[in-house]
């Protein structure tokens, strides 16, 4: 059992030195002699106050303990059976990390910004909503005249077809009849004419 406590703590050290590096490019940390059953409250008290340490001078890692109490879950590891192995040496995977170490606190900078903020003023979208109703009698309204004139569209064509049927056709139809009744009238007009030339000849 002591073995197993031993270990977790060199485990533990081990990884505090890689954040360390990780976080800072360097590391204070240098291997402790070999664990005794005495200094094993010393060495967790130094653990405690490296992390305190690191915390207190970077921000990102501060922020990613902050973020550690209020949700453990989000760093619970994935189970052995769904974990992809990497193929990556540590050297490429740490290369990884610096890179995007400055992503952290630049998203950590932009959601600040979004926190200072100020809440736009409730006046106009009350004032808004106050009148809902007003538009929706509106609309309503648009609705209704929209109906009213697509009626008075319909009457309008049908006017319009009512009035070239009998005054336009019709007209047309009625001036034909009249020339007609003309040109009868002048032929009789002619033979009239024609006859009375004849008789005074004979005359």
């Amino acid at each position: 059992m002591d073995n197993i406590s031993l270990e977790t703590l060199e485990l533990l050290e081990a990884r505090l030195r890689r954040i360390e590096y990780a976080v800072t490019g360097s590391t204070e940390r240098t291997a402790e002699p070999p664990l005794q059953a005495p200094v094993v409250s010393a060495r967790l008290e130094s653990l405690e106050k490296g992390l305190a340490k690191l915390a207190q001078g970077s921000e990102t890692t501060s922020e990613l303990l902050q973020l550690h109490t209020r949700h453990p879950t989000y760093f619970n590891s994935l189970p052995p059976s769904s974990a992809s192995p990497s193929t990556l040496q540590p050297s490429e995977l740490l290369a990884i990390i610096l890179a995007s170490a400055p992503l952290y606190s630049e998203t950590a900078s932009r959601l600040t910004l979004l926190a200072d903020l100020p809440v736009p003023p409730t006046t106009a979208l009350t004032s808004l909503i106050s009148l809902r109703p007003r538009i929706a009698q509106a609309e309503a309204r648009q609705e209704e005249q929209e109906h009213e004139i697509g009626e008075l569209r319909a009457r309008t064509t049908s006017l319009l077809e009512e009035w070239y049927e009998l005054g336009v056709l019709a007209q047309g139809e009625q001036w034909v009849e009249w020339e007609e009744r003309l040109l009868d009238v002048e032929r009789d007009v002619k033979r009239d004419e024609e006859r009375r030339r004849r008789e005074e000849e004979v005359t």
